[in-house]
C-alpha cells in the first residue's frame, strides 16, 4: 500500500508558494536527485488552468530527535 500526501491551497494569495514548491519538485526530478519524492499529479479546481494543489508520495522512515545528537 502506498501512502500519499495531498497538498491543497485554500487561499488565492498562496498560489505563489504552491507554484514555487511544484517548481522545486520538478527541478529535483529533472536532475534525478536521489531522494526526491515522486510527484504524482496536480489537483485542479474546475479547469486545468486553475491548479490548487498536488499529490506526492509520502516520506517514510526514521524521524530523528534530540537523542540522536552526539555530545562533544
Amino acid at each position: 500500500m502506498n501512502i500519499c500526501v495531498l497538498k491543497i491551497i485554500r487561499f488565492r494569495h498562496k498560489l505563489l508558494a504552491l507554484y514555487t514548491e511544484i517548481k522545486a519538485y520538478s527541478i529535483l526530478e529533472r536532475y534525478r536527485f536521489r531522494y526526491t519524492l515522486k510527484f504524482l499529479g496536480y489537483i485542479y479546481k474546475e479547469i486545468k488552468d486553475q491548479v490548487t494543489g498536488f499529490l506526492i508520495e509520502a516520506l517514510s522512515g526514521y524521524y530523528p530527535n534530540i537523542k540522536d545528537l552526539e555530545i562533544y
